[in-house]
């Protein structure tokens, strides 16, 4: 008997297991242990790190973050740079206009200089600010003069012939208005500069009327008078450089020039440099300033002339000194 327990023993324990029932789950393992007090807790849904494995997170520099800005240096404007102003000046320039004979074929000889000088002449001027340093500007001039001369040869003139030697009486009438585009340049940004580099964008228009007679001469039956005159025109656009400069805030030098030219046709130029002192609203503006003109070549006569000479002018401005 003692032979067969063993075996007796172990085929029931098989037959045990093989009769156990089919959703029997094994033994569950045992809890995991709570993390230690002052343990970092993971987010959810976040895997936690392992102390001593590298970070999954890339690296932030901070000390660049947390650099102060750079200051921003102002633009700065300096007086007659904002609103507008308007102006008056008197211009002292000795003009003695050249009249010539144009293209056409006359039998007499058609060129004589204009006699008499002006005394002074009137300019008139107004600027608008446009932007912190841009200023669209109007200009005005005119000039007269009236003289005599004894006609050097016989001479025909517009409508009228003269002899050598008449008595001549000729007069002459200028004016000039421009409109000007004064565009900053350099420096760009101004910043604290006190120096200004502009290019001048211009439209001139110019017009002149010159006159003849001979007031000692007889009439005849066909000329019942020997006056005669006409008018010469141009419009032309123009391209110059100006500069400003601000010794103080009240005292400035500008300097001006501009010109065009068609061959054979028009031309024109123009210079202007002035010492400028301020003083509250108002300007005093001292200075030296020439012009040039020629109408065209191709038409039956036609008038050039150069003036220069000093200037002194007064300006009003609607912006304060103390701008900035």
């Amino acid at each position: 008997m003692k032979s067969y327990l063993p075996g007796f023993v172990c085929a029931c324990l098989v037959w045990f297991g093989s009769t156990a029932p089919a959703g029997a789950q094994p033994p569950a393992a045992p809890p995991a242990a709570p993390p230690a007090a002052g343990a970092p807790q993971a987010p959810n849904g976040q895997t936690p790190t392992v102390q001593g494995e590298p970070s999954q997170e890339p690296d932030v520099d901070t000390s660049l973050a947390n650099l102060p800005e750079l200051p921003k240096i102002p633009e700065v404007q300096m007086p007659g740079e904002r609103g507008f102003s308007v102006g008056a000046s008197l211009w002292w320039a000795n003009s003695r206009p050249e009249f010539e004979k144009g293209s056409f074929a006359l039998a007499y000889l058609g060129n004589i200089r204009m006699e008499g000088a002006p005394k002074v002449n009137q300019a008139f001027d107004g600027a608008f600010a446009l932007g912190l340093h841009n200023v669209l500007r109007i200009s005005y001039f005119e000039t007269r003069a009236a003289g005599n001369e004894y006609a050097p040869t016989e001479l025909g003139l517009y409508q009228q012939v003269y002899s050598q030697g008449d008595y001549l009486a000729t007069d002459y009438f200028l004016r000039s208005a421009k409109l000007s585009f004064d565009y900053l340049t350099w420096p760009y940004p101004v910043k604290t500069s006190r120096f200004r580099l502009k290019t001048l964008w211009q439209l001139q228009y110019m017009e002149v009327r010159t006159g003849f007679d001979a007031p000692l001469k007889q009439f005849t039956v066909e000329n019942t008078t020997w006056a005669t005159s006409e008018i010469h025109r141009f419009i032309l656009p123009e391209f110059g450089i100006g500069t400003q400069y601000w010794v103080t805030r009240g005292f400035r030098v500008e300097t001006r020039g501009a010109g065009f030219s068609i061959p054979h046709h028009q031309n024109s130029w123009d210079f202007e440099g002035s010492l400028n002192f301020r003083a509250g609203p108002l300007e005093l503006q001292v200075g030296y300033k020439g012009y040039h003109f020629r109408t065209s070549a191709q038409q039956d006569f036609w008038v050039r002339g150069t003036m220069v000479g000093p200037f002194v002018g007064l300006h009003w401005y609607s912006d304060s000194m103390a701008t900035k």
